[in-house]
């Protein structure tokens, strides 16, 4: 488990080298103006962090949309279709496994795409929910509109396919395997300490911004204190810097 004073080291370490932390923000499952998401976003405005917003396509409300016109700091990327488990009994959870066939995958995706083209800010950006897809889909993506890819944990820097930009989170603060409450600071900071030490020691891509998954429908009262204290904590530290989505996927 890691502490501030570790976080703070390994940021001490990147400037000792003159090289500045690339972070993103990805949250997922959002398809209303509900409660949580407007203190998510009000918590993005007020820190001057930008954020990406996994959006679902068939349930999303058009109100939504038109809150986010204003919004210009606010991206939105395709997580899924419906959010649909199609997986077998005993398997891990996944909308765009090997279950069905790729036609009726494929127009699925594209038909969702479609449906989130309201956005104004939307990224072709595909987030597969459960954070796991069929690696056949992946060279067929770009022929349907979607240009870039994000899951969880660290890319393989030597594995990339033509048209597509893959680039994941690495850093979620939810315990999904206990309650689904905050997983802690200790357990949240020590995944930052070991992506970014793996960048710096170019164990993992470095070139690969470090991500933070959120899931803002289920956070407690310690997950929203931990974002503000993580946001105030990197915004006082001078090589450090939030990269907006269309700054991480090249759009």
């Amino acid at each position: 488990m890691a502490g501030w004073d570790d976080l703070s080291h390994e940021f001490d370490a990147w400037a000792a080298e003159n090289r500045t932390i690339t972070l993103w923000w990805r949250d997922d499952d959002a398809v209303a103006l509900t409660p949580a998401l407007d203190k998510l976003l009000t918590i993005s405005r007020n820190s001057g962090t930008p954020i990406a917003l996994a959006v679902i396509p068939a349930d999303t409300e058009a109100a939504l949309a038109d809150f986010l016109e204003a919004r210009s700091d606010v991206y939105v990327l395709q997580h899924g279709y419906e959010h649909v488990n199609y997986a077998r009994p005993g398997e891990k959870a996944s909308e765009y496994g090997p279950e069905r066939d790729l036609e009726s995958r494929l127009e699925e995706l594209a038909q969702g795409l479609k449906l989130l083209s309201r956005f104004r800010q939307l990224l072709p950006v595909l987030v597969p929910p459960w954070n796991r897809i069929d690696t056949a889909l992946l060279p067929i993506l770009p022929e349907i509109g979607l240009t870039g890819i994000s899951t969880f944990a660290p890319r393989e820097p030597a594995v990339s396919i033509s048209g597509l930009t893959r680039v994941n989170t690495h850093v979620d603060i939810i315990n999904w395997r206990m309650d689904q409450h905050f997983l802690g600071v200790p357990a949240v900071l020590e995944q930052f300490v070991k992506h970014l030490q793996a960048r710096r020691r170019r164990t993992a891509d470095p070139n690969e911004p470090t991500g933070l998954l959120t899931h803002h429908l289920v956070h407690d009262a310690q997950s929203w204190s931990f974002l503000n204290q993580f946001f105030q904590f990197t915004s006082a530290h001078p090589h450090t810097r939030w990269l907006e989505a269309q700054e991480v996927f090249g759009r």
